[in-house]
Formats: structure tokens, C-alpha cells, sequence
């Protein structure tokens, strides 16, 4: 029995860092010597979609560099909307990309400034078509016919959010997320804090995460565990996603339970 306690500890402790294969074979460890043990149970199940989510995100984050190499391609051949829209597909695959913003945001500013060309070479254009021209006498003159001002080009969408808030009673744990059964974030969080070399005191706080998510309907899951939690918990909930629009998913724990409401 203390051996599998022992097991069991470590096992929680290689999933809260991380090292979601060690962990699994922890958790099998304990489960050939006591199947019925519902904390091992769950802690195999979150490590198996944790693992499936680290293959997933490895693939997204190839993609997301494909991506990104067109969305390179086309700045550089001065294809500014594509440049952006490229963008705006590496930031749906992996909103932490600062090189796919930056990009972005010198794609929009390039495509401002030649709207902002365009307008002001129409209105030039209209201002001389209204200006009277001599006409010399014994002959008519015909009316100059106004320029047509092209209609404003509409913004491209920009990525929708789902932020993650959780107050924590809980000092250290781990969040996980998935989105239509995708894992986006996998979160450790510790506010525990150190008074003296030989001190350290346990707190709370809020776990505030900003999730890239796609456009439509949305079924989110949401795990929490932690060495304060006798066995990890699970919540659901679901939402519409608006096209450039953001919700925030409220995460709860009390009394062992855990509950996910999306606003």
C-alpha cells in the first residue's frame, strides 16, 4: 500500500511537470496492483489525452510554421492580404506566435496605407473633375462627369478568444482545456510563495489565460488536479463562437466539485 501511495505521488507530480509518458506508467503501475483505484483510474485517462493533446500540438505547431513561411512569402512579394490572412491562420493554430502578430500588424498597417492612397487619390480625382475649365466663347461645354470613389475594403476578422478564469483556493495545481475534444492549454500553476529560505507559505490567485479558439459551435472540457485535490475533477460546458468574438469560460472549485460556465 505505501508503495503504491508512493506511485501514486510521483505520478502526480511527473503529470503536474509535464512528463505526461513517466506519469502513465505510474499510473498502470498502480493500477495492475489495485484496478479499483478511481484516482489512478482518472490520472491514466488525463494522461492519455494529455499525451494524444502533446502529438496533436506537435503537428499544429508544424503546420503553424508552414504557415508561416507563406505568410512570409507573400509580405515579401508585397500580397498584403494574404500576408494577413496567413497570419491570422498561424495565430489560430498557435496564438502565442509573436513573429505571426508582428507580421500581421505590418500586413494591416500596409494595407491601411493603401486604402488610405486610394481614398485620397479619389477624392483628388473628384476635386478635378468639379473644377470649372475655361471654355472659349461660341461653344458649349459638357458637364464633367464625377469619379466614382471606391467603397471602403472590410476589415479582415481577427482570431476569437476564450479566456480562461479560474479563482483558485488551491495553492499549486494543473488546468487542462480542450476544445472540441483538442487540447489547447495545459497550465501548472503555483501561488505559493517563499518568506525566508527555510519558509514557504501557501496562497490563491486567479489563473487568467487567453485560448485561440475557432469560429462555431464549441464543446469545452476542463481538468483540475493538484496535490490538495483527493482525486482530479472534470467539468464541461458549451458555447457558440462569433467570428472575431470572445467569451470567457469561468472555471470553479468548491467542495471537491468543479464547475465551467462560459459568458
Amino acid at each position: 500500500m505505501a508503495e503504491r501511495r508512493r506511485d501514486l505521488d510521483e505520478g502526480k507530480k511527473l503529470f503536474a511537470a509535464g512528463r505526461y509518458p513517466e506519469s502513465l506508467a505510474l499510473f498502470r503501475k498502480v493500477l495492475e496492483k489495485e484496478p479499483n483505484s478511481q484516482t489512478a483510474k482518472q490520472y491514466e485517462q488525463m494522461a492519455q489525452a494529455a499525451l494524444a493533446g502533446s502529438e496533436q500540438e506537435a503537428r499544429k505547431t508544424a503546420e503553424a510554421e508552414r504557415v508561416m513561411q507563406l505568410a512570409q512569402a507573400a509580405f515579401a512579394e508585397g500580397n498584403f492580404e494574404e500576408a494577413q490572412k496567413r497570419s491570422d491562420e498561424v495565430l489560430a493554430l498557435n496564438g502565442g506566435r509573436v513573429d505571426a502578430q508582428k507580421l500581421r500588424e505590418e500586413a494591416s498597417a500596409k494595407l491601411a496605407e493603401a486604402e488610405a492612397a486610394k481614398k485620397k487619390q479619389a477624392r483628388a480625382a473628384v476635386a478635378a473633375a468639379r473644377k470649372p475649365t475655361a471654355v472659349p466663347r461660341g461653344r458649349a461645354s459638357e458637364a464633367p462627369q464625377p469619379t466614382a470613389v471606391p467603397a471602403p475594403a472590410s476589415a479582415a476578422s481577427s482570431t476569437p478568444i476564450l479566456r480562461l478564469l479560474f479563482d483558485s483556493p488551491i495553492s499549486e495545481g494543473h488546468v487542462m482545456v480542450a476544445v472540441n475534444d483538442q487540447i489547447l492549454l495545459r497550465k501548472p500553476f503555483s501561488f505559493t510563495r517563499k518568506e525566508s529560505i527555510f519558509k514557504s507559505v501557501k496562497g490563491t490567485g486567479t489563473v487568467d489565460v487567453s485560448i485561440p479558439v475557432q469560429t462555431g459551435p464549441l464543446t469545452v472540457k476542463v481538468w483540475l488536479s493538484g496535490p490538495d485535490i483527493p482525486a482530479s475533477t472534470f467539468a464541461t460546458a458549451t458555447t457558440q463562437m462569433p467570428n472575431g468574438g470572445s467569451r470567457v469560460l469561468r472555471v470553479d472549485y468548491a467542495s471537491g466539485q468543479l464547475s465551467a460556465h462560459i459568458q
